[in-house]
């Protein structure tokens, strides 16, 4: 690459190879300004999937501008290969500083680390994930400030792909429990990862260690979180408690913002004070207590008056009780008059009706009058007959006032109901961890986003068909895209299709194949389709969906697994081999079927002394498995069968 042009920028020479990515010298003549070239070295521009993957995440990034952000000039496809422009910096990064010193000053650690949230913050509002946050993409400027590099680019290429170079060991140590079992991932696992950053900049070494990248994994998914001052006694105790809490398993124990781990650490209690009012207040609203909320609201813009999620709330409340909208935003709830909210759409009763009602109740004094003076009934025929129909004139201005009310409440029940039709959705009352961060719905987007976020915390608490229903209302009402959307909604039809897998493989196929539909990254939808297609004795479909499941993710030991197995089916033993044989060189849980799978292969090849091999072999690395053992000694059975036949 020395010497040659990406774009509009000539490669003078190299500064450092990675696992994911090689890193050049180069200038722009036309402005004269060095700058840095990324080659993304697992991608494939060919690829159409890699391609788009690239595009969006690149137009998010081009929206970052933050001093503590490193600057990103340019994004270029080229050479077959993708390339990130950004500014040069020098080769100095948390990392040497860390292993300089074996921690940060505590004087310095507040302030730098701050940096570092600073920068993730603002990407967060931006929609825009970090995904790989470590002492290696946090630079050290000659002034002294941090500058965070790789914005977005585990979502490039891939955190499976990130994890199958030689530096998995450094990106293992930082990465959230949802990351490892491949749940959705939003803000709060960044938070996770800046607690282990934190952790290590406070002690020196990273919260979890171990000796293979499959160790470290189980231990933050599995393992509680040593005390940072049980390592180094000098930590601050706020430190120390910004830290455990950052590392919380659940992510809705964790800061749930890069700006509320900040104030809880510089001590900013007017911040920490309004966002525990708004998590009070949220939860009163989704528990429809609306006057109570809204008191607490008020209280909110006592200390900021210009606060979007006290005004947003305070609006969808009254809406909710049936007031004009922004009615009593500046008064307090407890002083404002509790009339009953009136029925909103409703039509006012005609004037017709209360001269009616005096003509009834005129009628029925006249009959009282008769009836207290009955004699003069009898002097007066007259009077007798005018009695009788004013008796017809009551029954049949009764009939008809009955009749007339029915006829316009029914027709105000209709128009208030088309008239709540034609008002804006109010906010789903729904409890999820982002809720609180929404502001009013001002058009279908933002509609489209608390959808999204209704169907997430649908699917945290295993209410999938529910979380299925908003993730299909939110993708039909997107105008845009909202990160994480696809990925949801894919995973919410594999979750439904594997619940069906056995009482109904077909309806558990449409659903894979759905998510495939709305994801076509989702190499999970491709790897269960497989599976079903394998049942079903379909092989030849099968083997492609495990190859495209490959494509997306190179380092998938199932998806190898049962490609081989599908290749053993059909008889293609050649073909069969090296997948088993990658299942064992990952070191998977699978190994041990991979040697029997392997070791059948071997032996329908009638080479049974490579059969006998692989089984031995097997059993020196899982000693206990039975089947091993049978299909070992069945060979050794077979080979002195073989041996007595030639003797004869």
């Amino acid at each position: 690459m020395i010497g040659k042009w990406v774009g509009s920028y000539e490669v003078k020479g190299l500064i450092g190879e990675g696992s994911s990515s090689i890193v050049y010298r180069a200038v722009q003549p036309s402005l004269g300004r060095p700058v840095a070239i990324k080659k993304l070295k697992l991608l494939q521009a060919s690829d159409p999937s890699v391609r788009e993957r690239f595009r969006e995440e690149a137009l998010a990034q081009s929206k970052l501008s933050h001093p503590h952000i490193v600057v990103l000039y340019d994004f270029v496809r080229q050479y077959d290969s993708y390339f990130i422009i950004m500014e040069m910096l020098k080769n100095w990064t948390l990392r040497e500083v860390i292993a300089e010193g074996g921690r940060v000053a505590s004087d310095k650690l507040i302030p730098m680390f701050c940096q570092v949230l600073d920068a993730i913050g603002v990407g967060h509002r931006l929609g825009v994930l970090h995904g790989d946050i470590r002492p290696a993409n946090v630079f050290v400027c000659e002034d002294g400030s941090l500058k965070v590099a790789d914005f977005g680019i585990s979502r490039i290429i891939g955190v499976s792909a990130l994890l199958s170079g030689s530096s998995v060991l450094g990106r293992v140590k930082y990465l959230s429990p949802e990351e490892i079992k491949r749940q959705a991932q939003d803000e709060r696992s960044d938070i996770y990862s800046l607690g282990a950053l934190l952790f290590e900049m406070a002690t020196g070494r990273p919260p979890f260690s171990g000796t293979s990248a499959f160790e470290i994994m189980e231990r933050h998914v599995k393992d509680a979180v040593p005390s940072p001052r049980s390592i180094v006694s000098q930590v601050p105790q706020v430190i120390e408690d910004a830290v455990l809490r950052a590392l919380e398993k659940s992510p809705d124990k964790r800061f749930q913002t890069a700006k509320e781990f900040e104030a809880f650490i510089t001590g900013d209690t007017r911040y920490m004070e309004i966002t525990r009012l708004n998590k009070r207040a949220f939860g009163l609203y989704n528990q429809k207590q609306y006057r109570s909320a809204i008191a607490i609201w008020q209280e909110v813009l006592k200390l900021d008056p210009d606060n979007a999620k006290a005004k947003g709330g305070i609006t969808r409340a009254h809406t909710h009780l049936g007031e004009p909208e922004g009615q009593g935003l500046f008064e307090t709830a407890l002083e404002a008059p509790r009339t009953k909210p009136s029925r909103e759409g409703a039509r006012p009763k005609a004037s017709r009706m209360t001269g009616r009602k005096r003509t009834l109740r005129a009628a029925i004094l006249v009959l009282a009058r008769a009836i207290r003076s009955p004699r003069s009934l009898q002097r007066e025929p007259l009077l007798m007959f005018l009695l009788l129909l004013m008796l017809g004139v009551v029954f049949l201005s009764g009939y008809l006032i009955l009749s007339l009310s029915s006829t316009e409440t029914a027709e105000g029940i209709r128009l208030a109901v088309s008239k709540q039709e034609e008002l804006p959705r109010p906010r789903i009352s729904v409890p999820s961890p982002g809720l609180e961060h929404r502001d009013v719905y001002s058009d279908r987007q933002a509609l489209a986003q608390d959808l999204a976020a209704e169907g997430k915390a649908l699917f945290d608490k295993g209410k999938w068909r529910r979380a299925l229903v908003s993730f299909e209302k939110a993708s039909k009402l997107a105008e845009g895209t909202i990160p994480g959307l696809a990925e949801n909604y894919a995973a919410c039809c594999i979750q439904l299709g594997k619940n069906r897998m056995r009482e109904d493989p077909d309806t558990a196929l449409e659903f894979f194949r759905k998510a495939i539909r709305i994801n076509p990254n989702s190499f999970e939808g491709y790897l269960q389709a497989g599976r079903i297609s394998s049942r079903k004795h379909e092989y030849q479909r099968a083997i492609s969906d495990y190859k495209k499941a490959l494509s997306i993710n190179p380092d998938l030991p199932l998806a190898h697994f049962n490609l081989g197995h599908a290749y053993l089916s059909m008889k293609q033993y050649s073909k069969a081999l090296p997948e088993f044989n990658a299942v064992i060189s990952s070191g998977s849980s699978l190994v041990c079927d991979a040697y029997v799978n392997l070791g059948v292969t071997y032996y329908r090849m009638r080479r049974l002394k490579q059969a006998l091999k692989v089984f031995s072999e097997g059993l020196r690395v899982c000693p206990k498995s039975k089947n091993l053992k049978r299909k070992r000694d069945m060979v050794l059975r077979r080979l002195r069968n073989v041996s007595r036949r030639r003797k004869r």
